[in-house]
C-alpha cells in the first residue's frame, strides 16, 4: 500500500506541475484518477472518496475535450467511482451523477465501439439500483 501512496503523491505532484491546456494534463489526472480509484478499491478509505470531486469537472470539460479518445471511457470510469461511493454511503446524489455520466459517455461510444456494450450494461444497472 505504500507503493499506492507514493504513486498518488507522485501522480499529485506531475498533475499540479502540468499546466492547464498542456497535451498531457489528461494523462496526468486520469492516471490520478486510477491511483485513488485503486486506492478506494483496496482499502475503502472513506477519505478518499471526496477525492471524485478533483475530477468530476475536468474530466467532463477542459482535459477531455468531445474529441479526445479517453473521454468516454473516463467519464464511464468516473461514473464507477460514483456508484460505488453511493454504494459506500448510500446519497442518492452520487448515484445521480453516475448515470448523469454514463449517459454523457455513451453520447460518445458509438453503435459498434467495443466498450458500450459494457457501458450500457452499467448504466443499466445504475438505473435498476434506483429504481
Amino acid at each position: 500500500m505504500r507503493d499506492l501512496d507514493e504513486s498518488i503523491t507522485l501522480r499529485r505532484l506531475v498533475l499540479d506541475l502540468t499546466p492547464l491546456g498542456h497535451p498531457n494534463r489528461c494523462s496526468s489526472l486520469i492516471n490520478l484518477a486510477d491511483r485513488i480509484y485503486e486506492r478506494l478499491e483496496r482499502k475503502m478509505q472513506l477519505r478518499a472518496w471526496g477525492k471524485l470531486s478533483l475530477f468530476n469537472e475536468p474530466l467532463r470539460s477542459e482535459c477531455t475535450p468531445p474529441v479526445h479518445p479517453d473521454r468516454p471511457i473516463s467519464l464511464v470510469n468516473l461514473a464507477n467511482c460514483f456508484h460505488e461511493r453511493f454504494q459506500s454511503q448510500g446519497t442518492k446524489g452520487n448515484l445521480d451523477e453516475a448515470i448523469e455520466l454514463s449517459h454523457v459517455a455513451l453520447v460518445f461510444l458509438t453503435l459498434g465501439h467495443v466498450d458500450r456494450v459494457s457501458a450500457q450494461d452499467r448504466l443499466t444497472a445504475y438505473l435498476k439500483t434506483k429504481m
